[in-house]
């Protein structure tokens, strides 16, 4: 293998890599979201339930 052609299979390896990793944060970023969108409306529901019953 030529010094080149190293370079351009790491290049290619690494972009694709690249995006992978940027795909995986992505959903990993929407499942967090997502997450938190679950939770803060049941927290502010028990909290409202808290307030009524006081």
């Amino acid at each position: 293998m030529t010094e080149r052609n190293k370079k351009l299979l790491f290049n290619t390896a690494y972009i694709y890599h690249k995006e992978r990793l940027e795909k995986k944060l992505k959903k990993e970023k929407e499942k967090f979201e997502k997450l938190c969108e679950i939770k803060l409306p049941a927290r502010q529901g028990i909290r409202g339930g808290m307030n009524t019953k006081i």
